[in-house]
């Protein structure tokens, strides 16, 4: 639960956010905000997951509603979209290896035109690295579900380790800290109800993984009381880690370090977290901020591989079992 959810958003998504509304507190009252409407979305889909605990998910409950055509093309649409957001993953780690150590041969370049526009074709070494990469954990995952579970663990567990170091590091060590680069900025602009509403939407994308941990849930023991509680603790774990680096963004940095951070309307500069770190004395912040993004990003990589690779075993007369053009 947590190992899936966490992501890169943690350190992306607060500049845009800090964009939007104009002040820290409500920069983290936003991230409070979406953090309960997930909370709402892991309680349906933990009494809907203690209710129909077979493998699929989304498909399972759609299919139990509203019949199988439904089910059948939202399992064909997440089939799509699922091995997009692997191979996504893919990508970032290559990139943030390549900030740590850089990887720049190419072995084959082309350039096609298509529908008015060039795109450009590459293989070298970051794409063999992402190629290689998901291979790896296909195979952990292939070769059972308690090798994949207890790598996912270990990963979450470093996941989360690094990060709360992140955030004790700023807390303790910090040169610019401030109490008071909380309060209100001067002459700060106040998105409005449609500001807050495009912040809580970028933390959003952040908490997106929730509801994941059904589509396992046939490879859970005792479903019924282990998938709810799963559900639950791992969203307010998730909310608490969100909450305390934020505060650490926040108590670092002055405001407008964070809303000019890494974001669309400034691609070229750092994240907010590398900025972060970069206030740590004796810290090399983009190396350091790009093992954290990379320790991150493969978590989610193996937790969205696992959940892929759940098989149907339904254990209910209702419904068919999950084409295996959609498995």
């Amino acid at each position: 639960m947590v190992g899936i959810t966490i992501g890169t958003g943690i350190f992306l998504k607060s500049a845009a956010m800090a964009q939007a509304v104009g002040t820290p507190v409500l920069v983290l009252a936003a991230w409070v905000a979406a953090g309960i409407v997930a909370m709402f979305g892991a309680l349906c889909f933990a009494e809907l997951g203690a209710l129909l605990p077979d493998a699929g998910g989304e498909y399972v409950y759609l299919r139990a509603a509203f019949g199988e055509v439904p089910g059948f093309l939202y399992a064909c649409n997440s089939f799509v979209l699922g091995g997009a957001s692997i191979a996504a993953y893919g990508a970032a780690v290559a990139i943030f290896v390549s900030d740590i150590h850089t990887f720049d041969k190419q072995w084959f370049v082309h350039t096609v035109h298509l529908f008015g526009s060039d795109y450009g074709l590459q293989f070298g070494t970051r794409q063999l690295i992402a190629i290689a990469v998901i291979g790896v954990f296909a195979a952990i995952n292939c070769a059972g579900v308690m090798l994949g579970g207890r790598v996912q663990t270990v990963l979450a567990v470093a996941k989360v380790a690094a990060i709360i170091a992140v955030a004790g590091g700023v807390f303790a060590f910090g040169d610019a800290h401030d109490w008071s680069n909380l309060a209100t900025p001067a002459g700060s602009a106040n998105g409005g109800l449609a500001g807050f509403g495009a912040a809580m939407f970028a933390a959003l994308w952040a908490y997106s993984g929730w509801q994941y941990l059904p589509m396992a849930a046939s490879e859970v023991q005792d479903p019924q009381r282990n998938l709810p509680r799963a559900i639950i603790g791992g969203s307010l774990v998730v909310l608490a880690i969100y909450l305390a680096v934020n505060t650490a963004y926040l108590y670092a940095l002055p405001f407008w370090q964070v809303a000019s951070a890494n974001s669309t309307a400034y691609p070229e500069a750092p994240s907010v977290a590398a900025r972060a770190v970069a206030d740590v004395p004796r810290t090399r912040a983009a190396p350091v901020a790009a093992l954290i993004f990379l320790i991150s990003t493969v978590g989610s990589l193996n937790g969205t591989i696992s959940r892929g690779r759940a098989s149907p075993t339904p254990r209910r007369a209702t419904g068919c079992s999950l084409p295996a053009s959609a498995a």
